[in-house]
């Protein structure tokens, strides 16, 4: 895990926040940071640091997208549950 990311999470426990809270907020803000990356339709859900994408995405490409960005935000594990439209 990035220096960075330890640093924010230390910061904002002291606010109060769970890891979980944290780290379900980073996956959605970098996911909403993903130029080529709908995620209006995508539901992100942590438990214990794992990571679970539910929704849909407009092509395979995003929904593996997606579960690269989760995993990169510090997820322990992702379970991508994200459907493509049409299929």
């Amino acid at each position: 895990m990035e220096r960075g990311i330890q640093d924010e999470w230390a910061q904002d426990s002291a606010l109060g926040e769970t890891h979980d809270e944290l780290l379900r907020r980073r996956v959605v803000d970098d996911l909403a940071a993903e130029e080529l990356l709908d995620s209006v339709d995508i539901v992100v859900s942590v438990v214990g640091g794992d990571v679970v994408l539910q929704g849909m995405v407009n092509t395979e490409s995003q929904r593996k997208q997606a579960e690269a960005v989760a995993s990169s935000a510090g997820a322990s594990s992702v379970r991508n549950e994200l459907r493509v439209r049409g299929q």
